[in-house]
C-alpha cells in the first residue's frame, strides 16, 4: 500500500474515533412516531472516559394504539449482548415467571424476555459495540421482531 494512502488513511481514524458502525433511530417508521427522547452518555466513573451513549426513543401508533420504547446503547462501553444458544430456565432473575425465547433479527442473534409484571422485551445484538431493545406491553413477540428488522435493515449503516 503507499504509504501516503496509508499515512492518511492511519491519522483519519485518529482524528475521528468513533465507531464505523452506527444505528440511527428515526423519528417515524411506517405508522409509527417518536413522542420523546433521550440521550446519555455512558461514562466511566474512573478518568471521566466517554464509553457511548444510551438513548431512549419512545414510539406510539394509531391504529391498533400501541406503544414502544426504543433502547439504543453503542459505544465501547456498551459490550457484546450475551444469547445462549438454547434456554435452559425460564425463571431468571425475577421470583415471578419468566420466560425466554431466541430469535434472529436480520442476520443478528436477539432474546425474547417476559415477565409477568413487566412489559416483554427483545434484545438484539447488532454488532460488538450496538445493542438494540423494544420494550412494549401492548405488541405480540411478531410485531416486536418485524418492527427491530425493519429498524436495522434500513437504519444500520455498515
Amino acid at each position: 500500500m503507499n504509504r501516503k494512502i496509508f499515512f492518511a488513511l492511519f491519522i483519519t481514524l485518529l482524528l475521528f474515533p468513533s465507531h464505523i458502525h452506527a444505528l440511527e433511530l428515526p423519528d417515524k417508521i411506517h405508522e409509527w412516531h417518536s413522542v420523546s427522547e433521550h440521550v446519555m452518555n455512558l461514562i466511566a466513573t474512573a478518568g471521566n472516559k466517554d464509553l457511548g451513549k444510551c438513548t431512549y426513543k419512545n414510539y406510539e401508533r394509531e391504529s391498533p394504539r400501541r406503544y414502544l420504547q426504543v433502547i439504543l446503547t453503542e459505544g465501547s462501553g456498551t459490550g457484546s449482548l450475551y444469547v445462549p444458544e438454547r434456554v435452559n430456565d425460564s425463571k431468571g432473575v425475577m421470583s415471578s415467571p419468566s420466560g425466554y425465547e431466541i430469535v434472529n433479527v436480520s442476520g443478528h442473534n436477539a432474546i425474547i424476555e417476559h415477565h409477568e409484571y413487566m412489559p416483554s422485551a427483545l434484545a438484539v445484538n447488532v454488532s460488538k459495540d450496538i445493542i438494540l431493545t423494544l420494550e412494549s406491553g401492548s405488541m405480540d413477540d411478531n410485531e416486536m421482531i418485524e418492527l427491530a428488522d425493519e429498524i436495522v435493515k434500513n437504519f444500520y449503516r455498515r
